[in-house]
Order: C-alpha cells, then sequence, then structure tokens
C-alpha cells in the first residue's frame, strides 16, 4: 500500500509540475527556471541513484556524452585560449540533462498523466489566439487594452515582447496532434473542429508577425501530414484551409494601414521583404565570406575609424535588413571557423566576436541570431553530430519502427522536436531558456518512451 501511495503522489506532483509549462512559458525565463528546478529536485528525491543508471540505454549515453562534451570545451576555451567566457553557464547548462534524465524515468515507470500538459496547452493557445485575431480586428488594441507594437506584429497579451508566435507554434502544436489522435469525435466533426482550430492558430501565428515561426507551424503541419497516416486527411485538409486564410489575410491587408506609431507595412509587405532581405543577406554573404582585407590591425574597431574619418578605404555596409543579420551572419562564420570542429564553447560569441570587430563588416551580438550558427559556435560540427544521432535514433524507434502506432501520446514531441532541428531554421537560439528548456523535455519524454516499459518504480 506505501508503494501506491507513492506511485500516486509522485504522478500527481509530476503532472502538475509538467502542467505549468505553459504557463511559465507566459510568465517568461525566471518562471520557467523555477518549474525546471522545481522538477529536478523531486526527480532526484524520488529516483535517487537510479537517475543515471543508464547502462545499455545508447540514446542516454549519447546524451550524458554531448553534456560532458559541452563542459570540456567551454573549460579548454576557457583556460588555452584565454577566451573570457563565463564558465559557470556551462555547469548550470547540466540542469537541462538533468530534467531529461528525470523526464526519462517518469515516463518509464509511467508517473505522469501528460492529458492536463495538453488540454491546458490548448486552452491557453487557444485562448492567445483569439485575442490576437481580435487585436488585428479592432485597430491594434487587445482585450486586455494593450496596443500592438505595430500593424505588422498583434502580440496580444505580450504586449512589446515577440513571443506569441513562438508559444504559439511550440504548444499549439504539442496539443493539436493530442487533440486529433485522442478526441473521440465522429470523422465529420473532428475535421470540421480541427480544420478550425487550426486555421485559428496558423492565422495568429501570421497576424503576430512571426514569419520564421509562421514557416516552421506550415512545415509542422506537413510534416503531421505525411506521419501520422491515420489521420493524414485531416492535416491536409487543415494546410489547405491555412494557405486559403492567410492569403485571403494578405489580399485584404496589402494597402498600408496608420493605426500605431512606428513605420507601418502591410502583411503582403513585411512577408515579401522576408523572401527578398534572405536573398540580399545571401548573395552579401557570398561577396564577404572570403575577401581579405589590408590595412587593418587587431584590436581596433574598423566601424569606429571608419565613422571618425581614420580609415576609410573599405566601404561599409551599414543596413537594417533583418536588424543587421546579415553582419551577424558573416561575424558568426568567422568565429566558427576559429574551432570548426568542436566550437568555442557555451554562449561564447559575444567574446569571441569582439576579437573580429577590427574587420569591416563584423558586429559584436549576444548570439548570432541564427539557429544553426548559434549551434556551430558553441559546440562545433561535431557536438551537432551528437544532437542529430541522438534524434535520428528516436525518430528510427518511432517511425521506421513503427513504435508511434502503440504511443500515439508521445507522437507530438517527435514532431515538435523534429520542426526545431529543420533545415529551414533560422532566427532563434538553441542554447537560450525557451529553446533549450522546450528541447530537453522533448528528449527526455521521447528517450523515456524508446526505453521501453518497465516495471513500477520501486522505491
Amino acid at each position: 500500500m506505501k508503494e501506491i501511495n507513492t506511485n500516486t503522489y509522485s504522478k500527481i506532483t509530476f503532472s502538475i509540475l509538467t502542467m505549468l509549462y505553459p504557463i511559465t512559458y507566459i510568465l517568461g525565463n525566471l518562471a520557467i527556471n523555477i518549474n525546471t528546478i522545481l522538477i529536478v529536485i523531486v526527480g532526484i528525491i524520488t529516483f535517487k541513484n537510479k537517475l543515471f543508471d543508464i547502462k545499455n540505454d545508447k540514446i542516454t549515453i549519447l546524451l550524458l556524452v554531448f553534456f560532458i562534451y559541452l563542459i570540456i570545451i567551454s573549460v579548454i576555451n576557457y583556460y588555452y585560449y584565454s577566451i573570457s567566457i563565463n564558465i559557470s553557464k556551462s555547469f548550470l547548462y547540466v540542469r537541462y540533462l538533468l530534467l531529461a534524465l528525470v523526464l526519462r524515468l517518469i515516463i518509464k515507470n509511467e508517473l505522469i498523466n501528460l492529458n492536463y500538459f495538453y488540454y491546458l496547452s490548448l486552452f491557453l493557445m487557444l485562448f492567445i489566439s483569439i485575442d490576437i485575431i481580435y487585436q488585428f480586428l479592432n485597430n491594434g488594441i487587445n482585450i486586455t487594452n494593450y496596443l500592438a507594437p505595430s500593424d505588422v506584429h498583434n502580440t496580444g497579451i505580450f504586449g512589446k515582447n515577440l513571443v506569441a508566435g513562438n508559444l504559439l507554434r511550440i504548444f499549439a502544436g504539442l496539443s493539436i496532434i493530442f487533440f486529433v489522435t485522442s478526441t473521440k469525435l465522429n470523422k465529420k466533426l473532428l475535421l470540421l473542429s480541427t480544420v478550425v482550430l487550426i486555421t485559428i492558430i496558423a492565422s495568429s501565428i501570421f497576424l503576430s508577425g512571426g514569419r520564421m515561426d509562421f514557416i516552421l507551424f506550415l512545415a509542422f503541419l506537413i510534416f503531421s501530414t505525411i506521419v501520422v497516416k491515420k489521420f493524414r486527411f485531416i492535416f491536409f485538409i487543415s494546410t489547405l484551409f491555412v494557405i486559403i486564410t492567410t492569403f485571403s489575410i494578405v489580399e485584404f491587408n496589402k494597402k498600408e494601414v496608420t493605426f500605431s506609431l512606428s513605420k507601418q507595412f502591410s502583411y503582403y509587405n513585411y512577408y515579401d521583404s522576408f523572401f527578398r532581405n534572405t536573398l540580399i543577406i545571401e548573395n552579401f554573404l557570398k561577396k564577404q565570406i572570403n575577401k581579405k582585407y589590408t590595412d587593418v590591425k587587431k584590436g581596433t574597431n574598423y566601424l569606429e575609424e571608419f565613422l571618425d574619418g581614420k580609415n576609410t578605404k573599405y566601404d561599409l555596409t551599414i543596413s537594417n535588413i533583418f536588424s543587421g543579420h546579415q553582419l551577424i551572419y558573416l561575424t558568426a562564420i568567422d568565429t566558427w571557423r576559429l574551432n570548426p570542429f568542436f566550437g568555442n564553447g557555451i554562449k561564447s560569441f559575444r567574446v569571441t566576436c569582439k576579437d573580429l570587430l577590427y574587420l569591416p563588416h563584423r558586429i559584436c551580438a549576444t548570439h548570432p541570431h541564427n539557429y544553426y550558427l548559434g549551434l556551430l559556435n558553441n559546440v562545433g560540427v561535431f557536438g551537432v553530430i551528437i544532437l542529430f544521432l541522438i534524434i535520428f535514433l528516436i525518430a528510427k524507434k518511432f517511425l521506421i519502427e513503427n513504435f508511434y502506432k502503440e504511443n500515439l501520446k508521445y507522437l507530438p514531441f517527435l514532431i515538435v522536436i523534429m520542426i526545431e532541428f529543420i533545415p529551414l531554421r533560422s532566427s532563434g537560439s538553441f542554447f537560450s531558456t525557451h529553446s533549450s528548456t522546450l528541447i530537453f523535455i522533448c528528449l527526455g519524454i521521447l528517450i523515456g518512451c524508446c526505453s521501453g516499459k518497465i516495471k513500477k518504480y520501486d522505491k
């Protein structure tokens, strides 16, 4: 009886803490980190030494190798390359390893009810979506009287914080698949409700101005159409409705509007500029990536000298395209080349970029503002290969071996994490709190599922 009570209390605790993640993502990084630490603490108390019992579990061993590797390269770069990286960040990042290990055992021992997580995610994302659509139709003012930061950024309750599209893409994606695969409705009603649900969420992502988020959500729908075979027709029809709806919004909003204080764009100009600027950045990088400069000295700042008129030999590209992202990308490629195979350590770009400011067209930032350039800078090619291998082994278990047919409730996490690493991905940072928490939640749950069922946890 004592064992049953222990498992019951553990299941309730883990279910509640996991369910809280959608709320913590709305509240911000501090709330996310507190929730993560609570899960880790409860997990350590519950599982004790069983947490690192990973023998014969290849995927978990690879995950452990990745974190050991991350710490080693950060320490090496700190001591031997004189890079003033805050090395404590590497050790603090281990919390995500612990999170994944705890979730792995939670899933293996069936100490969680994910239904609460899915239902709450669906409710919150629907509320946010409806609020954003209302804001768009109500001249930029949402339900709580927040004013949209611009005509193409309807952010709802998030105000000036442009995170709505990202949250909708993640948590709506997780809850939509659960809704489709678990709801006991007849075929016609399920088709209708799913099309309406997906169209509302996709439209709100589009209206939030999250251009990459919208592209990734479309990729999510297409991938779901391919993978979720039993409901392929539903996802296909939903994708068509999303495309038709967003084209209708573009046509409706083609003329520039002027209700807010910032420079205005129609959605047509805003999304069209995304693709045009992508080509501009690509051409810029091709011209500059291998260009050699003379008469520039290390330890100087070329931009400052250029503006002071001391060194004007090379013309500078001073542009607001993607807020200067083409300059950040060029700098990130150079810093990656410093250590292409092993990387420069966690969150190193903000430091290594300073050594390149003597060159024209280089700039510093907290991170490269590109998912893969950020990964390559931090962990190099070798680290990226480890991550890809982990995801490949999980995907192989689920898709090739048809493991997902008996584990549909875990399938949303696989699709979401595969979209996170899709080659189309440009914006974002793997090592941000938002991304890292999501990635290691997904990995922990999927690894626990792939490890196979074991007997109930015996304290």
